[in-house]
């Protein structure tokens, strides 16, 4: 899947890339590009129970790294939700979501930014500016990154991390789009968070936005299984999923014309990170859904 990326010059927006849905394994075939491992919680979770519905119910705390932890057993508190903040910083996304996470100050909101298809060439200062009132409030700021489902070179993708580090110190993610869901593709994945996290990045999160084998947990820190129009099914969640830490795993449905708080409550018990969204293909992402201030009270 491709979270429509938006290349920006100041005041002008560019035009959308093409949306790429499917399976990447339809679209590729890549071997991993380096030997580097990284050291990731992807561990499974242990004896996780299943609601009626047939996904996984654990209770989440706050873990280390700012991502909800579910421990099997109580009942859920703060989830989080990951958000494409695809448009420029002089829009409304951005004080609607600065708003709202100050509105719900435990709900864990991380925000994927993308200056120009990435990082950029140069240090865009509106971006700056704009990133430090996200972490005001206690946004984490992720850099966007496109790696071709596996086949964009690792050392690209380095250069990229590092015009983050170099440009944006506020982005503390790495956020990988276009992420293969071939599992001979795994080290290429966990090798590129490695060297994130050696280079001070705390989190990375990968978007195959489909499932995906079970040795591709722990490439990165958060896996988005589903990018679809509509509210995905819970019941094929009670298998293997259900083993591991619900924050290995995000989704990002769009065209949910409403919040269905039941739904929310019920994905938390095996998903970390939800966000939904009302708009619709051919950019789902270039706004905020009017139920967003609601879905973090959901996940609260």
């Amino acid at each position: 899947m491709r979270l429509f990326p938006i290349a920006f010059v100041p005041c002008t927006l560019l035009p959308l890339a093409v949306f790429a849905c499917g399976d990447a394994n339809s679209t590729v075939d890549a071997g991993p590009e380096t030997d580097a491992a990284a050291t990731v919680d992807g561990a499974p979770a242990g004896d996780a129970s299943t609601t009626t519905d047939g996904a996984a119910s654990d209770g989440a705390a706050s873990d280390a790294d700012g991502g909800p932890r579910l421990d099997g057993g109580a009942a859920p508190t703060a989830a989080g939700t990951i958000v494409p903040l695809y448009d420029y910083p002089t829009g409304a996304n951005w004080t609607a979501i600065v708003a709202a996470k100050r509105a719900h100050p435990r709900v864990t909101v991380e925000a994927i930014v993308n200056p120009d298809n990435g990082p950029g060439a140069a240090q865009d200062g509106t971006f700056v500016s704009a990133l430090g009132k996200l972490t005001a409030v206690g946004i984490v700021p992720f850099g966007y990154i496109a790696t071709n489902y596996g086949k964009k070179g690792s050392a690209a993708v380095k250069l990229e991390i590092d015009a983050y580090r170099r440009m944006y110190p506020a982005v503390t993610g790495i956020f990988f789009d276009e992420m293969s869901d071939v599992a001979a593709d795994a080290a290429y994945y966990r090798a590129l968070t490695a060297y994130a996290k050696q280079k001070g990045f705390s989190r990375t999160v990968g978007n195959p936005g489909t499932d995906v084998p079970e040795s591709l947990i722990g490439a990165v820190d958060t896996l988005f299984i589903y990018e679809s129009a509509g509210t995905p099914a819970l019941a094929p969640l009670a298998g293997w999923h259900a083993s591991y830490p619900a924050k290995n795993f995000g989704i990002i449905p769009y065209k949910v014309a409403t919040l269905d708080p039941v739904f929310v409550q019920r994905a938390r018990a095996t998903i970390g990170f939800i966000y939904l969204t009302n708009d619709d293909l051919p950019d789902p992402w270039d706004t905020l859904p009017p139920y967003f201030d609601a879905l973090l009270g959901a996940l609260e």
